[in-house]
């Protein structure tokens, strides 16, 4: 063997290809195969092919096989609580061996409900002192994609309070109030946050969706966690039933978001609610933008959307769509509603504002003058290519073929550009 092959600095920076290739997450099994063949081919490189294997799962199932000895695959019916009685430090030093090396986790509702139940009882029970309660010590994203809200109470099992590793949570189909009372005493320094809040159909043994918290709580929850310095993105997904009793009281204003304001790192905001007609969504304005981009000059990315549009007219216009963009001048996403009828824009005869946005996500935003209005865009964004608007709405026949020659002008505008580019070179 190559003495290269020595240098264990080396071999990390091989065996990280398998992480940051493209092409692998297609076909994910040819790439445990190739890993597991390294691991046996040859005593150095097990170590490392081991950590690349456990790195990243999709499944609480392998670790589990550690407390389950001789096993294939864990058994069903689910394991109960005799599974654990006979555990000595063999089975932990095996459990601690593999989970030291995981740091991304799935775990899905359908993934082996007797699992939660089994991991209860073991950290209860049988975790060894000294490891504060972190089954999994090192592990950096938390994926849940539960299907019950009687799943979320079990996520202190992989992401107890005080992780002391968590960077990423992201939360699927919760109810705010559980949300809210589970992590009342969180103190992760988390980087990404993002939650999927959905309806259930009411349960008469749960508390209803919506009745003591609201998104406003969960906003201020978040704001009081350990993470002022740290957080970098922030992603909210609010679907309520429109019949039930969880529709929101209020349209998403800058009081409500104020709070967030603290995270003065924050790359990604995205906040995204549906509900019927008649709720209230987004309720924002010039001077909100420009609270907001004081609050967050790195910002990359700008999302306020409701995919039937904010169904209000907008109280933003032009003027504080330059006052954001050059408070952040790193935005590349942008999404919001806004009121384009209001024309009194200072042309800032400097040149484009930002450059880096090139498809802009206006929804139901009002237009009247389509070609002044393509003047505005083409003064605030130098890269622009297309402006997306209108994807449903009862109004969407009156004011979608406007923002149509709006953008064809700005296609006109750009193969102009070019032609006199290609004059310019010759």
């Amino acid at each position: 063997m190559h003495r290269a092959l020595s240098v264990p600095e080396l071999l990390d920076e091989l065996f990280s290809y398998y992480h940051t290739q493209a092409g692998w997450d297609a076909d994910r099994s040819a790439k445990h195969r190739t890993l597991l063949a390294l691991a046996l081919a040859c005593r150095t490189f097990q170590d490392h092919a081991i950590a690349a294997l456990w790195r990243q799962l999709d499944s609480f199932r392998r670790p589990i096989l550690c407390f389950l000895r001789n096993a294939v695959e864990p058994p069903n019916p689910p394991v109960t609580r005799d599974t654990g009685t006979n555990l000595d430090g063999e089975d932990w030093d095996r459990f601690g061996k593999y989970a030291s090396h995981i740091r991304e986790l799935t775990i899905e509702h359908g993934d082996f409900r007797g699992v939660f139940n089994f991991m209860a009882f073991l950290s209860v029970k049988y975790l060894p002192r000294g490891s504060q309660g972190h089954l999994l010590p090192k592990l950096r994203t938390l994926t849940w994609l539960g299907d019950h809200t009687t799943d979320l109470p079990f996520i202190h099992l992989f992401a107890p309070p005080s992780s002391p590793n968590l960077k990423t949570l992201r939360i699927r189909d919760c109810q705010i109030d559980i949300f809210v009372s589970l992590f009342r005493s969180a103190q992760m320094p988390l980087e990404s946050i993002a939650l999927q809040l959905y309806h259930h159909d009411h349960d008469p043994y749960q508390p209803p969706f919506f009745s003591q918290s609201s998104l406003g709580d969960l906003i201020s929850l978040i704001a009081t966690r350990p993470c002022q310095n740290s957080l970098k993105e922030l992603e909210m997904h609010y679907f309520p039933d429109p019949d039930g009793s969880d529709r929101l009281d209020s349209a998403l204003n800058i009081t409500i978001l104020r709070p967030l304001f603290i995270f003065s790192n924050l790359r990604l905001c995205h906040v995204e609610i549906e509900g019927t007609v008649a709720d209230p969504t987004f309720d924002l304005n010039d001077d909100a933008l420009v609270e907001l981009a004081a609050a967050w000059p790195h910002l990359e990315t700008l999302v306020f959307k409701r995919h039937v549009g904010w169904h209000n007219t907008s109280a933003i216009t032009f003027n504080g769509l330059a006052s954001l963009l050059r408070g952040c001048p790193l935005l590349e996403t942008l999404t919001l509603s806004m009121n384009a009828t209001q024309l009194d824009y200072a042309f800032t005869g400097e040149g484009a504002l930002n450059r880096w946005v090139k498809r802009l996500d206006l929804g139901d935003s009002i237009i009247e003058e389509p070609t002044t209005v393509a003047l505005i865009l083409a003064d605030l964004f130098g890269s622009l290519e297309k402006v997306d608007t209108w994807h449903r709405g009862r109004n969407s026949n009156l004011y979608q073929p406007l923002w149509g020659e709006v953008n064809s002008i700005l296609e006109r505008e750009r193969e102009e550009e070019g032609s006199e580019g290609s004059q310019m070179s010759i």
